[in-house]
């Protein structure tokens, strides 16, 4: 079974008012490629610039990979959230991590270790915090357009 049929009517909202998408992904590597279709279907009518869409892409998928990577949770939470010249986006896991993470140095030998470093690099600012309510964490970037 595939993790869509899992979640057939998961669809971003097209009404073009609507500034935030909001949706929950199980903690499965599968899920960071229907983030980003659901970002990116969410983004196409809103926002023209290819450079914004793609880094945004870009970084919910990244965000994703480290929320299902990095977590013990069994799902979480993305939000893509249109402001007055920005894209805001948000990645939430339910995890019980100890600590909240931050970009380490990686060698040229290690596989993974930039993606917070990717995550600076394509925002105008960006951070992490503790969910409000319960464990986990909260990792936002917001992207200029």
């Amino acid at each position: 079974m595939t993790i869509a049929a899992d979640f057939p009517s998961l669809r971003p909202p097209n009404d073009d008012a609507v500034s935030t998408c909001l949706f929950d992904l199980p903690s499965d590597h599968r899920s960071v490629s229907i983030a980003r279709r659901l970002t990116e279907t969410y983004l196409d009518s809103r926002i023209q610039c290819d450079d914004v869409r793609h880094s945004v892409k870009l970084l919910i998928s990244e965000l994703a990979t480290n929320a299902i990577r990095h977590t013990a949770g069994i799902q979480f939470r993305c939000r893509v959230r249109l402001e007055q010249d920005a894209v805001r986006i948000e990645v939430e896991d339910r995890g019980d991590a100890p600590a909240l993470i931050w970009p380490r140095t990686a060698s040229s030998e290690d596989e993974g270790g930039r993606g917070l470093h990717l995550v600076a690099r394509l925002s105008k600012d960006w951070g992490m915090r503790r969910r409000d309510h319960g464990p986990g964490s909260v990792v936002w970037a917001v992207v200029a357009h």
